[in-house]
Order: C-alpha cells, then structure tokens, then sequence
C-alpha cells in the first residue's frame, strides 16, 4: 500500500512541477506578444509601410494559440489531480476524511471564480485578438491603404480576419468549457 501511495505522491509531485512550469512558459506569452506588438507597430511608423501591420494578426494569434494550449493543460492537470488522483491516493492511504489535496479543490469552489474568468476572458480576448483586428482596421482604413489595396493585400486582410476570429472563438469556447467543466465537477462530488 505504502509503495502505490509513494508512486501517486511521486505523480503529483511531478504534475505539479510540469503544472507550475506551464504556468510561467503561458503568462510569458502575454508579454512576448506586447513585444512583437510593439516593434511591428514601431517598424511600421519608421518605415510608414502601413502593409506590415498585417504581420500583427498572425504573430498575434500564434502567440494566442500556443498561451491557450497550455493554459488548457494547466486546468486539465488541476482537474485530473482533483478527479483522479487524489482519489486514488485517498485510497490507497485507506483516508475516510475525503480529499487529499484541499488546494486543489477549495481553489476551483471560489465564491469569486465566475467573476475572474469572465474578467480573464477579456484579457484574453484583448491581448491576442484585439490587436490585430485594430491593426486590419488601422490599415484598411487608412486612405493611403486604401489607394493600394489590390488583390492580394486584400486577401491577406480577409485571411487576418478570419485568423483573429477564429482564435477568439476558441478563446471564447474554451472559458465556456472551465464552467461545464466545474459543474460536471462538482455534480459528481455530490453524488453518493
């Protein structure tokens, strides 16, 4: 018993360790993307070529994709810790008391969860999908932009278009997906 309850603790060590270091590697991301924001719009104003904001969305919504993903793996590793192997561990440690790992359970339960989320989803949506649909608005808009809007700069803006729409419904989704989620969560925590 003490073996199976040693190999658990171990797991979670570990999940937790990868958990953290996912954590730092996504919220580099915001950051990394104010960067190439800001020197694709300072290479624009140097240069006055109002085509290269076209770059943003692109970068933008890579940057996006890539903070998204691991974002979702955090909260899959918080969940499987919560649902499985604190079960598990409870078991194998023959603990009648419930959970484990209270962290991992009281933190998803936040009075306030709801409230973050929806604030977080604007960050989201702000940081990787705003700026490059602003930077599409910049230049199609721009009179002198419009003078030189020919065939495949403007399929190059419909496909920038439809990059940042696409990321902002996954980004959207996907914090639709934590709330069904933690309900699922939480109506299986009721049961007997």
């Amino acid at each position: 018993m003490a073996d199976r309850a040693d190999i658990l603790l171990a797991e979670y060590e570990n999940l937790k360790r990868e958990q953290a270091q996912r954590i730092g590697f996504r919220d580099n991301f915001i950051y990394v993307n104010l960067a190439v924001i800001a020197i694709v719009g300072g290479t624009v104003a140097q240069s006055g070529q109002l085509v290269g904001l076209l770059a943003i969305t692109p970068a933008t919504a890579v940057l996006g994709w890539i903070y998204l993903m691991n974002d979702r793996m955090v909260t899959e590793m918080g969940a499987y810790i919560r649902d499985s192997l604190d079960t598990r561990l409870a078991a194998a440690v023959q603990s009648p008391s419930g959970p484990l790992f209270g962290w991992e359970h009281d933190r998803p339960d936040d009075r306030r969860r709801t409230t973050r989320k929806r604030v977080q989803l604007a960050v989201d949506l702000g940081t990787f999908c705003l700026p490059g649909l602003i930077a599409i608005l910049v230049y199609s808009f721009t009179a002198a932009a419009a003078d030189h809007l020919g065939f495949w700069t403007g399929v190059a803006v419909w496909f920038d278009a439809l990059i940042a729409s696409v990321l902002a419904w996954q980004i959207v989704s996907y914090s639709g997906s934590h709330a069904q989620a933690r309900n699922t969560d939480s109506s299986k925590g009721q049961q007997p």
